[in-house]
């Protein structure tokens, strides 16, 4: 008992000697960290991968569709997993309770190593097309070196500015989902103005010319699976 106490007594002194994190997210700005995070930058990639491996606008829509009720599914499950573990942690916490806490480091370490990083890098890559697109073309001499060197550039000052202040990370964060609302809405209008206007020879070809390889589906899945990993 006197053991316990003395602890309790440390745990105490240690508490209020430490420092709180800043509490700077609020709602405004968990809304759009949500949002944000739940249309994944992939949208502006990966339409154009799954129309290339599918090879028709009929059997794309199957994609996005089959790809969606997938997510849907995914998100139905988090959302009940939720409410069962109410423990900070997410998968970790879910996966420990399934499998043990070897295997839930295990998937958390392959995230922080492996899958986050890969798909931060294929963000900035995205990203750094995109830019340097407005001056330059594959064709040029030095493309190659300058897409990477600006894409790593883009991660270094992400980095450089969330250690520096939280505050200005959320702001960031906040403001790039706003961006990307509102190139998704200009996107949509303009899709909707072009079929307006009669283009709709894409869509009159359905199903023509489909590729029946299952692999190109496999992909045409992986990259539409990405659009929707906000779930």
């Amino acid at each position: 008992r006197k053991r316990k106490k003395e602890l309790y007594n440390t745990s105490n002194q240690y508490s209020d000697d430490c420092r709180n994190l800043e509490a700077t997210f609020t709602l405004t700005s968990t809304v759009l960290f949500a949002v944000g995070q739940t249309i994944g930058s992939g949208i502006f990639v990966s339409p154009n991968e799954v129309i290339r491996h599918v090879g028709s606008p009929g059997m794309a829509i199957v994609i996005w569709i089959a790809s969606g009720i997938i997510s849907l599914t995914g998100a139905l499950s988090f959302s009940e997993l939720g409410t069962m573990f109410k423990r900070s942690g997410g998968e970790f916490q879910y996966l420990k309770a399934a499998y043990g806490e070897i295997w839930a480091f295990v998937y958390m370490w392959v995230c922080g190593v492996i899958r986050n990083s890969l798909g931060c890098a294929v963000i900035a890559l995205t990203f750094s097309s995109y830019l340097i697109g407005l001056a330059m073309t594959p064709d040029d001499l030095y493309y190659t070196l300058v897409h990477k060197s600006v894409a790593s550039l883009g991660i270094i000052v992400i980095i450089a500015i969330n250690i520096y202040s939280t505050r200005m990370g959320v702001v960031l964060c906040n403001f790039f989902c706003v961006l990307k609302l509102l190139a998704l809405t200009f996107l949509i209008v303009l899709g909707g103005w072009k079929l307006c206007e009669g283009s709709t020879e894409n869509i009159a070809q359905g199903f023509k010319n489909t590729n029946m390889n299952p692999g190109e589906w496999t992909t045409a899945f992986f990259a539409a699976l990405w659009s929707y990993s906000g779930w």
